[in-house]
């Protein structure tokens, strides 16, 4: 049972983050509000937005296989993704409290989720 909540955890994640790109990418949220602010741009946040959805999808496609086929948690190969996986989310956690109050505030808790639901697939190989 405890797989199946960081399961749903990591695609609650991995699907609140998409839809956040999409919506900059449609201007429902300004550009200026993520990124840090550090966009020049719409064009510019336009292309990381693009190239966070597919980073963003790969995760997400990894997670439904740890979905299918939980035994591989149990592989080495599970412990260096994940372990890689925890630290990318993690830097994001990190760059999401230096950024706009936007981030702050709404993507923070977002990213925090995704941080531990990796965490949490990544202590299952040791149990």
């Amino acid at each position: 049972m405890p797989h199946l909540i960081y399961i749903m955890g990591a695609y609650l994640f991995y699907i609140i983050s998409i839809m956040v790109h999409v919506l900059v990418i449609n201007k429902k949220i300004d550009y200026t509000q993520i990124n840090g602010g550090r966009s020049e741009s719409f064009e510019a946040q336009y292309k990381i937005s693009i190239v966070s959805i597919v980073i963003l999808v790969i995760g997400f496609v990894i997670i439904i296989v740890y979905n299918v086929y939980p035994p591989i948690t149990k592989t080495y190969f599970s412990v260096i993704l994940m372990g890689l996986m925890s630290l990318y989310w993690l830097l994001g956690f990190v760059m999401q409290l230096l950024g706009t109050s936007f981030e702050r505030t709404y993507l923070t808790p977002v990213l925090l989720l995704g941080f531990v639901s990796h965490v949490m697939l990544l202590i299952e190989y040791f149990m």
